[in-house]
């Protein structure tokens, strides 16, 4: 095999993880845009007081005005959400927020062990001239694409263009308060969590 064929080959590969790597990025964005807008809707200050009167009183004021029926929600426990016509969008956001994070961080490390995967079978497929060559090549690869995935994570959502294309809007990049911790650092937070565990799966005999 000539060597512009080894080339186009290895271009492939790299091309299709390259897709992978950009879906991964795009879902992430998405999951922290909309956890973002979840906490928006439940961030509208609670009138003065609010807290130190009565659940009686707290139920008629939220009752009155859907944008502080999260100030009563956020007062009891979760069994009486789900009771509670009032709680019931409030704490369906609040675990649909949940899901998508975690989907975000399980999209980030299944894309890490596809990377794996995908660099060990176009070991044969680029035909390299030797082992150490195609060992070479998939080592250089598989950790460029999981330190883009994993590692960049937070430089890249603080990439104004990025956001631009994908159609989202952060807060200022230099702003780490707990808003962004809430956000883009729970997101870090599940990822480094996952990865505890993702990469041992396929060692596992079931």
């Amino acid at each position: 095999m000539t060597q512009t064929s080894r080339f186009f080959r290895a271009l492939l590969t790299t091309f299709i993880a390259s897709l992978a790597i950009i879906f991964s990025i795009y879902f992430t964005f998405l999951a922290r845009d909309f956890k973002t807008e979840i906490l928006k809707a439940s961030s509208n200050p609670c009138p003065e007081g609010f807290f130190e009167l009565t659940e009686e009183t707290q139920y008629s004021i939220a009752q009155g005005e859907d944008s502080l029926s999260h100030c009563y929600c956020s007062t009891i426990d979760m069994k009486q959400q789900w009771n509670e016509d009032l709680c019931r969008d409030y704490i369906q956001g609040q675990m649909k927020s949940s899901a998508m994070s975690y989907s975000a961080g399980f999209m980030v490390c299944f894309m890490n062990v596809f990377f794996t995967w995908l660099m060990d079978k176009a070991g044969s497929f680029e035909k390299h001239e030797s082992l150490d060559s195609m060992e070479g090549s998939n080592m250089m690869r598989v950790f460029f694409l999981k330190f883009v995935n994993t590692g960049c994570l937070v430089l890249l959502y603080n990439q104004k263009l990025i956001q631009r294309i994908v159609g989202v809007k952060f807060e200022d990049p230099g702003t780490f308060d707990v808003n962004w911790y809430e956000t883009g650092g729970s997101s870090m937070m599940i990822v480094m969590f996952l990865n505890i565990f993702i990469p041992h799966i396929g060692s596992l005999k079931l």
